[in-house]
Parts: C-alpha cells; structure tokens; sequence
C-alpha cells in the first residue's frame, strides 16, 4: 500500500471521496458533526494503483458524556448500542472532561477503541495500553476531581509473522484477551482459529503444524470491548450489538524445499538441418511446486549455447533448446529453480559429444612393389613367369589352396626358395591392393558404399559422464556403420570361389562402454576368408599346422574416452586400436588423417593369435 485517506460524513462514501485526502500518514485528525447522529468513517488505501474503501459506522453525542456509577450509552434508532462514543474536551489528553458531575461519584470506567489510520475519534492513549488512570473532572468552577480508568483498546493490527513449521507467531497491538485468527492460502487451506493471549496484548502464538508451501493470508479478529469485557450479560445475552474489530491481512510464505529435475535424458543430440558442423537438442524438466522461475547455465559456452528459440531463463523456461557449437568435448548443463514461496533446487547432468569419426583399413598397392633383385634369375624366375600368366597364376593359387587345407606345405617345405615365397607374398598383396582413400571425406554414403577398402566403421556418440566415468545407460550413438571390404583378386583369371572371400572377427561390430566406463568403443575386425588363409598356410606357416593359425586379423578400434575425445591412434600389439598392417585413413569431421602402412613380412610373420584383446 502506497497512500491513505480519511474521510468522515454523514453517509458510507466510496472511493470518490478519497484522492482529496491521500497521502502517506498513519494517522490523521477530523473535526467531527455537533450534532446529534450517525456518522461515517470512510477507510482508504492504494492497492495495486486503486483505490480500495471500508466504512465504519459510529454513534456523535454532541454533549460532554455524563458519567455516573452506570454506563451511559448513546443508543441509536435501532435500539442497539454499535459502539459506545464519547466526546472528550480539548487540552491535556489525559485529562476527560465531564458536561456535570457528582463530586464522590465511584472510581467509574469508560472503554475507548481506536485503529492507526482512522481519526482518533475521542480519547487516545499509548499503544498496547490495556488500561490507564486519566483524571476527570467537572466544567464547572471549582469542580472536584474525580479517578476514573479508562481501557484503551486498539484496533487490531499485525506488526510481525513468524513460521517454524509447527507455529505461527503474530506480534502486534490490539489482540485483547482472545479471538480468532484467520488463515487461508496455500493449498486450499481455510480456518478460523481461535486464540487466548493470557494477557500478553501484543503477541499470538497458534500452533499449526506442517502447512504445505504456499503464499497464506492471516487477519486477527475480536470483539468490541462491550461483550467481551462483560461477563454478567454471558448466560443472559449481550443487549449490545457487538461488533467484529479485524485487522488488515498480513501475508506469510511457507517455503518448503523445491525439486527440479531434468527429465530429458539420456540427452538426444541432432545434426544441425541449417547449420553444417552443428548440432541442437532440447531438454525438458519437471519442478515441484509449480510457479517458480527456471535459469539454465553451462560451464562451456564455447561448446553449448543456448538457442533465441526458447527462453533460458525466467518463469516458462521448463524447458531449453541447445545450439551446440562443436564437438571433441563436454559441457555441464545446470538448471537452478527458484521456487514460488522461496528456496532454490538445482539439477546438473555433463555430456560429452564426440567428433564424427571414420576408420579405413586399406591396402596400399604402390607401396608394395614385388622385388626380383634377390633372387638368381630376377624376372626370369618360373615362379615369376608363371604367376603373370593368368592361367597358371590361378592354377598355382587353387593347388596351394588345396594343399594348405590340408596340411601340406608351410614355410620351407612350399617347394619355393624363401626368396621366391617373399616375391610372391609380394605379388599378391600389390595386386589386391585398394585405391587410395580421398583426404577429405566425401558427402554422402559413396566411399562406405564403394568397398574399396580392407575395413571400413563410421562413429559418432553423446553420452553423460557422471563422476568423471562415462554412463553406460546414457549413450547415444548419432551415426555408427562396421563394414567389411573385399579382397580383389590378384589374378586375371580368377577362380569365383577364392574372390572376395573374407572371414570377420566375432567381435567385429561390438559397440560397447569399457567395463571400467573410461570407454566408449567400436570394433571393425577382419581378415582372409577361407581359402586365402590355406594359401598363407602353404606359403608361410608353419610345417603341418592349422590352417586356419597361419593369418593374422586386422582391426581398427574407434576408442572415446570420457571427455568425448578419441583415443589417440597407435598401431601394434592387441592392446592398440590399430594392426601394423595395413595403410589407414582416419576422418575427424571430415578431415582425414593418414597412417603409414607397417612392413608386410612382419606382419605375414604373425600369426592368427594376433588379434585385437579388447580394451584396456
């Protein structure tokens, strides 16, 4: 409330009586009427920039109040007492003028109501007094003195709240002896309960346990002194209308403790549709109770931004649409909400997006050349005459085939010199060879679907981290692709049941989260089919072993750690994301990244046990 008025008259008035009389003052003085009659107390205050009105009815007695032993009353036309009204002399306030007295008249009592903000209207006293000595006396010359006590009671007001949350306390003036204490609000609640002060006048404790949060009103209400004060007329019935003295409303809060939680989860990152290299999401919340005001933050805006689509803070931003500028990297998001009767709840998540990768195993024919200088008659060896005629090239990779499945042949038992079987193993790997893989990935589906490659897979994931470990059950994979290429035939005249034969690892495809959560990982694992592997039996492996012992596998293995990075790209042993053989390409974003092809012998050297162990 921000201005006040007063008004008194004749007649109940509305609020056109008030813009005269407005202004910021708790109390004020009015003349009164001289005559005889009813007259009307015209309350104002400024709410919400009105004006809002309450009237108050009181009884004018003209002549000086006469006192004797009895009280004597003013009594209107409808034959009820609604308020006893005195006119007091002017002068000493704490001096009560009599129109006539009775010298030795009784000590005599007389009941005074007053409210901040209305025109004292006849006797004041001191706030909170519950009674006070004042001097009478007689106009007349020479009158005696007379001791009277007056009870000066205020209207009641509402000065304090408190809540514990079991007891609402009310410190103010006015409460008198007993009455009751309004309350409404919250959820629903709606009670008149009543209160005993114990003589305590400014001050109410009413126990009231567990409110639900909420906004709550509170008004303290009593009786006029006339009823209350006379406990003679308790069986028989007050013969006074005895009137109800409320207070203005006072407002209290029950805060409680809010909840926020962010429900969208795990979070669903997608490919920007306008902006290439970015990508969006959007996340949702659930708050209790509702009526709060919402704020998204991060800690990496570098990284997470918040889109102009969807406010990110104030009372309808339960939800956020994000605009996420990059990848390799992770960001907290943070939702504080403020609930609507006070307290705050927070929600948290960190989630990392990764880089959209590619792993091409390809072989790298120009780099393999096969090389006569070793051996006695160079290109003239039969060896190397037969195998660039095209049928005799089949015909010996159909006999080695045959003779290495079952157990024939094997390193130095091959019927070739070892310079011979090095030239071969080098014939057939240059002529298998694949195209070189562009540096810049292509758009589109064209270098997965071409098959040019050894081993082709294509991953990319948002996941949550939760204490610095990746959450298994909060993956999402944007795109993943394992793909197994061919082996073109080394020969012109190839038989159809040795081409493009290829066997895959068991754990080609696996798309995990390491068992220690560091991990987020996808295998691509392969190598000769069947008939390939008989023939490096009889090339190069060991005198009657199996078959199926004599070749190694190849691998790459797409490694995220939990910070959305990837693993850096070591070739090796079965603990590296990649085998030593052969040549690799690896896109980030499209960008592509060349890794040299290892030596053939040393890899040819190796045997079916080298494979890829899984992550460590």
């Amino acid at each position: 409330m921000t201005q006040y008025g007063i008004f008194f008259g004749t007649a109940a008035t509305g609020a056109a009586s008030c813009t005269g009389n407005a202004g910021t003052a708790l109390s004020a003085y009015l003349p009164l009427p001289t005559a005889n009659q009813t007259g009307y107390a015209t309350l104002c205050w400024m709410s919400a920039g009105a004006w809002q009105t309450t009237n108050y009815r009181y009884t004018i007695n003209s002549q000086p109040l006469q006192l004797s032993s009895s009280p004597v009353v003013a009594v209107p036309s409808s034959g009820k007492e609604t308020m006893r009204t005195f006119t007091f002399g002017s002068g000493d306030p704490g001096t009560l003028i009599l129109g006539a007295c009775t010298t030795g008249s009784p000590s005599l009592t007389a009941r005074v109501a007053s409210h901040v903000g209305v025109a004292q209207i006849g006797f004041t006293a001191a706030k909170g007094t519950a009674r006070q000595a004042v001097t009478v006396k007689c106009p007349t010359s020479g009158g005696a003195a007379l001791n009277a006590l007056v009870d000066i009671w205020d209207w009641p007001s509402i000065q304090r709240l408190s809540y514990d949350g079991s007891t609402l306390q009310i410190w103010g003036g006015g409460f008198g002896f007993a009455g009751v204490v309004g309350l409404s609000g919250g959820n629903g609640v709606n009670e008149a309960i009543p209160y005993w002060t114990g003589g305590v006048d400014g001050y109410i404790q009413v126990f009231k346990p567990d409110l639900s949060p909420g906004n709550y009103e509170v008004v303290v209400a009593v009786e006029t002194p006339d009823c209350q004060l006379a406990p003679e007329f308790a069986e028989g019935g007050c013969p006074f209308e005895c009137e109800v003295l409320e207070s203005f409303p006072a407002e209290f809060s029950v805060a409680g403790q809010p909840t926020i939680t962010i429900t969208s989860r795990p979070i669903i990152v997608t490919p920007s549709s306008t902006v290439p290299g970015t990508y969006t999401a959007t996340l949702t919340s659930v708050a209790t109770p509702l009526g709060g005001s919402y704020n998204w933050s991060t800690n990496n805006s570098g990284m997470v931004g918040f889109s102009n689509t969807t406010p990110s803070s104030g009372p309808s931003a339960d939800h956020v649409s994000l605009a996420i500028l990059s990848t390799d990297d992770k960001a907290t998001i943070t939702l504080t909400y403020n609930g609507p009767y006070g307290g705050s709840a927070t929600d948290s998540f960190t989630f990392a997006l990764t880089n959209d990768t590619v792993a091409v195993a390809w072989v790298n024919g120009d780099a393999i050349i096969p090389d006569t200088s070793t051996m006695p008659l160079g290109a003239f060896d039969p060896i190397v005459l037969a195998m660039y005629q095209p049928d005799y090239c089949g015909s010996f990779l159909s006999s080695w085939a045959s003779k290495g499945r079952n157990g024939q042949g094997g390193r130095g038992a091959n019927e070739l010199t070892d310079a011979e079987r090095v030239w071969v193993n080098q014939f057939l790997m240059h002529n298998t060879g694949n195209s070189r893989p562009p540096s810049q990935l292509p758009d589109g589906d064209s270098l997965e679907t071409g098959g040019a490659y050894r081993l082709y897979q294509r991953l990319q994931a948002a996941y949550e981290i939760v204490d610095g470990s990746i959450d298994p059950q909060k993956v999402e994979y944007l795109k993943k692709s394992v793909k197994v290429g061919t082996t073109p035939a080394p020969c012109l005249l190839m038989p159809s049941w040795i081409a493009n034969s290829v066997e895959s690892h068991q754990l080609n495809g696996s798309l995990a989260t390491s068992s220690d959560h560091s991990l987020v990982y996808q295998i691509n694992e392969a190598r000769l089919g069947d008939d390939g592997q008989a023939i490096n039996q009889y090339l190069n492996g060991s005198p009657g072993a199996n078959y199926h012992q004599a070749t190694p596998w190849i691998w790459t293995v797409i490694q995220f750690d939990a910070n959305g990075k990837i693993r850096p790209w070591i070739s090796g042993a079965d603990v590296n994301n990649l085998q030593i053989f052969p040549a690799y390409e690896v896109y980030a974003n499209g960008l592509g990244t060349a890794f040299a092809q290892g030596i053939l012998e040393t890899f040819i050297s190796l045997s079916g046990n080298s494979q890829y162990g899984g992550p460590k």
